[in-house]
């Protein structure tokens, strides 16, 4: 009797085992469920670019910079050519 009722339990531990592992897999989506298809389907596009991007991001208030550096010394090197002119 006991050795039938040790063989029943653990059967009955194998079968819980064996259910509760085919209870893993995710849940079904509802029915007319919003989903990302529209990102997982969309090509990853190449790093490279990103970086490139990212770099030339960066470079452009640089080169604003230098600009407005060459309008602003353009600027007092004009106003002191004038300046040296009108005092003699």
């Amino acid at each position: 009797m006991r050795r039938l009722g040790m063989s029943l339990i653990m059967g009955l531990l194998i079968l819980h085992t064996f259910a509760a592992c085919e209870r893993q897999s995710p849940p079904p989506k509802p029915i007319g469920s919003a989903t990302n298809k529209h990102v997982e389907e969309a090509p990853v596009p190449p790093s490279r670019r990103d970086a490139d991007a990212m770099i030339q991001n960066m470079k452009a208030p640089m080169n604003d910079a230098r600009r407005a550096e060459d309008v602003i010394k353009g600027a007092a090197d004009r106003t002191r050519q004038q300046s040296d002119q009108a005092n003699p």
